[in-house]
């Protein structure tokens, strides 16, 4: 089984909101002693998958480039 991404429509988001759900999770991550561990992991997959949307749409990969 393999686990379902913590959000699911982050190419339709623009780049603001993308900042503000990275940040939103960055402040509520820093209150981990009052989260459960299972909520707190799926605060950084949203907080990870957010910052990777962004970098991607900062800086595209080139048409030409080889998938490794």
């Amino acid at each position: 089984m393999t686990w379902p991404h913590a959000t699911r429509a982050l190419r339709n988001a623009d780049a603001d909101e993308l900042a503000a759900i990275r940040d939103a999770a960055a402040l509520l991550i820093e209150h981990e002693r009052n989260i459960s561990p299972r909520v707190l992991t799926d605060l950084c997959l949203i907080r990870e998958e957010a910052t990777a949307e962004l970098r991607k749409r900062v800086r595209p990969v080139p048409a030409n480039s080889q998938a490794s």
